[in-house]
């Protein structure tokens, strides 16, 4: 749009004119933002990490000491920190008090695609990144990686088609650097094909890094490989595709762990048996994949049978008993109009659980 870094500032240093502003708030740990400061013709507020303490960044959240109070932000990422920062900053410029400052960022909610934690229950966190770019991806890497600890980095991204080449190769370069494994999937490939893009991705990954990098160019399956790879302490970051309908964020809103999974808890002492499931206004896959998990013993609390020896478990639950599972078998499902139908056999344990995606 400006054609170069220098217009980029120019566009923006005028915003500082007297003609449209009073006061400026910018961030001087930024040479442009230094730059503003040393030329504006209004007055200057500016502010720096320098002006806090005890910086505490986690995947889903950052804290840190302010003018003698604990802001504790709800939004993971240390560049989330310099953001809520700069708002607090404004803020104070403006005349309202630390105090409230404080209670107003504590109710800040994460913006949608940006680091946006999701939250299902799961052990481990998993953030939806906007990322599509080299630079975008490289910080929300970063952010994960600093964020996860001692913990993996678990990355699922992939490139859009016709356009923007040459930045595939970048993207899988920064990717296996970054990241402890890496699925690249498709991402709006447009009219290309979605295996050529993934290939281009997957050529620049440097020859050390290509055990860490797998493909699966079906992004919904792309997700739940990162899921079951994924156990407490880790960090799923999901990056690329927009918000909205068949976004990143609503699919991973529908992973195994997730809202988009049915799950049944049979309990049969038989050695064999079956059972049937009927869901009316199905609204999933159209070719639902149907997994058997059977455990050797349970104590798991469940509610609302649903015919002898049969009960539905919310998807979190579900999430609990898929970490001590084994699967045993798959079955399948038919659909007619909005409802599904399946029958599977279990084999003899105390506990099934049946899912349904």
């Amino acid at each position: 749009l400006h054609g170069s870094i220098e217009r980029y500032f120019a566009a923006k240093a005028s915003l500082f004119e007297p003609v449209l502003s009073e006061q400026g708030v910018v961030n001087v740990d930024d040479v442009h933002g230094r730059l503003l400061c040393d030329a504006a013709q209004i007055p200057m507020v500016p502010f720096s990490l320098d002006d806090i303490d005890d910086l505490v960044v986690t995947p889903t959240s950052h804290s840190y000491l302010w003018r003698d109070q604990r802001v504790a932000v709800g939004i993971g990422a240390a560049f989330n920190a310099m953001n809520s920062l700069a708002a607090a900053t404004a803020c104070a410029a403006l005349g309202i008090s630390t105090e409230t400052i404080v209670r107003g960022l504590a109710t800040a909610a994460a913006v949608p695609g940006r680091f946006e934690p999701v939250r299902a229950g799961q052990s481990f966190d998993v953030i939806v990144d906007f990322a599509h770019t080299p630079d975008g991806l490289r910080e929300a890497l970063a952010a994960a990686r600093r964020a996860a600890g001692t913990g993996r980095v678990i990355a699922v991204f992939g490139c859009g088609g016709d356009r923007d080449r040459e930045k595939r190769p970048q993207m899988g370069e920064i990717a296996a650097e970054l990241a402890d494994m890496v699925v690249v999937t498709s991402d709006n490939p447009r009219s290309e094909d979605p295996l050529d893009i993934i290939n281009a991705v997957i050529g620049g990954v440097p020859p050390d890094y290509r055990d860490r990098v797998l493909s699966e160019p079906d992004r919904r399956r792309a997700f739940d490989v990162a899921f079951r790879a994924a156990v407490a302490g880790d960090v799923v970051v999901i990056a690329g595709k927009e918000y909205g309908s068949g976004s990143s964020r609503d699919w991973a809103a529908k992973g195994t762990f997730m809202l988009g999974i049915k799950a049944v808890l049979a309990n049969d002492t038989a050695s064999t048996a079956s059972t049937s499931l009927q869901i009316k206004n199905w609204t999933g896959s159209s070719s639902p994949n149907v997994t058997v998990y059977s455990y050797p013993s349970t104590s798991t609390t469940v509610s609302a049978t649903s015919g002898a020896g049969v009960y539905t478990v919310s998807s979190t639950a579900a999430a609990a008993l898929l970490t001590a599972s084994t699967k045993t078998t798959t079955g399948s499902a038919s659909i007619s109009g909005s409802t599904l139908s399946t029958s599977v056999s279990i084999p003899s344990y105390p506990a099934i659980l049946v899912t349904i995606q």
